[in-house]
């Protein structure tokens, strides 16, 4: 099967579920419950405004829009929306910050 015809998949997580433990996926994942443990994807994470997460992120690149209480490890691009509360360390290639985006911890910027 062409790369072209293949499904895109991508896993969603709904408010109002709570997991603990790690989540790992080769795929891209939406996230707006609530999660204790590392949320790794090969692809995105795009978080909603409602999630919390309380643990470190790992992914290609990633959407946060909600809280965040952990490290945050973007391979390309990370983007804080303007609801997002992420008290952690980051490191990305590329950070983009919307207005009234909260971060508290260090920023580190990667040059591959």
């Amino acid at each position: 099967m062409s790369k072209e015809n293949e499904a895109i998949s991508v896993n969603i997580i709904n408010e109002g579920t709570h997991v603990k433990g790690d989540i790992n996926t080769d795929s891209d994942i939406r996230f707006d419950g609530k999660l204790e443990g590392d949320l790794t994807s090969a692809l995105k994470v795009v978080t909603g405004s409602q999630s919390s997460i309380i643990g470190n992120i790992v992914c290609t690149d990633g959407d946060i829009s909600g809280i965040v209480q952990g490290n945050v490890s973007v391979k390309d691009t990370l983007t804080l929306k303007s609801t997002a509360k992420v008290t952690g360390d980051i490191i990305a290639k590329k950070l983009i910050i919307e207005p009234d985006a909260y971060l508290s911890g260090h920023c580190s910027m990667t040059i591959e």
